[in-house]
Order: structure tokens, then C-alpha cells, then sequence
């Protein structure tokens, strides 16, 4: 079992002289247990977003190391409060705006493996059959929930009194199974989504699993820009960043390399930051 993360700044941020306010996040708290976090900073603050990227992947990093060797109950009602009060205390801006950032994030072995999800982003498993399920969450009016708001009540309020005026179910699950023939064609199995009422992620979202009793050899996290790489296609995408041929090191950081390298030949670069964190149980 092995972990690594990579993010890359994408061609508006390169163009217009800005960071990256994509940040990803990985490493082991023991032998057995392994953690990885991506953040996406809101461009939309027009503020230093790249600031609250990194402050929410290590606000979840250090809440969750006291309860990583449990990975299915890692994220029960004592979670939250942890992560928040992390969250306030990496605060080193005094603009607010700079900490509008999403969050995904897992803590996983071999038995279990959970998924933290607040605000939008995405999640991907690959499993030892070929198949591939990608997750992702958008928001009406592309208005995520944000961390940021729960430390804030005048923002909470303002948040939640929009969504009280009229939009139900805010939230968007949307999920796509396929699989990669011996041919290396993609091959659409399953497409579909779930609205979820506000009351239900309002905490965050979790998703739990057990990869070797499912078949899981790897888990990523992943930020959304996965569906901005130029004409490539998520699937396409997201079967090209899976595809590791060595599974040691910095091997996230190796194969992204090589796929942007290639999509850039192709004419594809990356129009927003992209940011991923992934964990390998499959053999070496």
C-alpha cells in the first residue's frame, strides 16, 4: 500500500500570473494507515484562496490523526468540530475571503477506507477488474457549501437563507461507472445522480469501503479539474491518471507528469488547477 499526491496550476491561473489555489496532500500516520486531502480555493473570492486550500488539508490531516486507525468510524459527530477548530487555527490571513477552499479527502488500509467529502470535488476508484467509478458533487448556482461558512454565522445565515428561498436539494452526487477494455477503448457501464437536501451534507459527506474485500487497488481524490483537461474527456482522463506502471514513491507524481506531457502534445492542457491525492492497495 503506497500514497501521493501531485497538483498543477492551470492554464487561466499561468496566463493571468496567479497560483495555483489547487493544493493536495499525502502520507501515512503508521505502517497500516495511510491519509490523502485535495483542496480547490474559490476563484470566485477573487481573493488568496491558495491560502485556505492548504490551511483546510492540513486542518483535516491533523484532526484526523488522532482517529485514522479506525478508518469507518474516522469521520463519526467528533470529526467535525475537530476539523473546524483546526481549520480556524491555521487561519494566518485576516481575510475571510481567502479561506472559501472545498475539501476531499480519505484515510484508508487494505480492510477500510473511508471518504470525507465538503463542498464539490471528486473521488475515483479503480478496481482489479478494469472497471472505474468516478464521483463528483456540484451545487446549484455553482455555490458550494464551504467550510468557511461554519465559522463564520453572518455567511452561515446569508448561505442558508438562500438555499431556504426556494432551491431544495442543493447538492448534486453525480457518478459514472466504465470500464477499459482489453482494447484500451472506454466502455460507459453505469451514469447517474443523486440530489442530496442540505441538512445531510451540512457536516460533509462520507463514503466507506472495504478495498480488498471489493476489489478496490486504488483510491483517489480528486479536484475538479479533471473536467477542464483541454478536449480530453473525464473518463479518458481519469483512466490516463490511474495507470500506473510502477506504484513505489513518488508515483502520482510520475505518472501526472507524463499524462499532462502528453495531453500538452495533444493540444490539451489543463484550463484550471488540478489537484489529486491517491492511495495504491494493488499489488506492486
Amino acid at each position: 500500500m503506497n500514497t501521493d499526491h501531485f497538483f498543477t496550476t492551470g492554464q487561466l491561473h499561468v496566463s493571468r500570473g496567479e497560483p495555483c489555489e489547487d493544493y493536495a496532500l499525502s502520507g501515512a500516520f503508521d505502517t497500516d494507515t495511510v491519509y490523502g486531502a485535495v483542496s480547490d480555493g474559490c476563484s470566485g473570492m477573487e481573493a488568496h484562496t491558495d491560502v485556505g486550500a492548504r490551511a483546510i488539508c492540513f486542518a483535516f490531516q491533523k484532526a484526523l490523526r488522532p482517529r485514522s486507525r479506525e478508518p469507518l468510524q474516522a469521520f463519526g459527530p467528533a470529526f467535525f468540530p475537530a476539523l473546524k477548530g483546526e481549520f480556524q487555527a491555521n487561519h494566518i490571513s485576516s481575510d475571510r475571503q481567502d479561506y472559501f477552499a472545498s475539501l476531499v479527502g480519505f484515510v484508508a488500509n487494505p480492510r477500510e477506507a473511508a471518504i470525507y467529502l465538503f463542498g464539490s470535488g471528486a473521488y475515483v476508484l479503480r478496481y482489479a477488474d478494469g472497471r472505474h467509478k468516478v464521483v463528483w458533487f456540484e451545487w446549484d448556482g455553482n455555490a458550494p457549501f464551504y467550510l468557511n461558512y461554519c465559522l463564520h454565522e453572518d455567511l452561515y445565515r446569508e448561505y442558508v437563507g438562500d438555499i431556504q428561498k426556494g432551491i431544495d436539494d442543493p447538492a448534486h452526487e453525480h457518478f459514472i461507472v466504465f470500464r477499459v477494455a482489453e482494447d484500451g477503448r472506454i466502455r460507459v457501464l453505469e451514469s447517474g445522480s443523486l440530489r442530496h437536501e442540505f441538512d445531510s451534507l451540512e457536516q460533509g459527506h462520507v463514503a466507506c469501503f472495504r478495498p480488498v474485500d471489493e476489489g478496490i487497488e486504488a483510491m483517489a481524490v480528486i479536484t475538479d479539474g479533471i473536467f477542464k483537461m483541454g478536449q480530453v474527456q473525464a473518463p479518458e482522463v481519469v483512466r490516463e491518471l490511474l495507470t500506473f506502471e510502477e506504484r513505489r514513491g513518488g508515483f502520482v507524481k510520475r505518472r501526472l507528469t507524463q499524462v499532462l506531457e502528453a495531453f500538452a502534445q495533444q493540444g490539451s492542457l489543463p484550463r484550471d488547477d488540478l489537484g489529486i491525492a491517491c492511495v495504491w492497495f494493488g499489488a506492486e
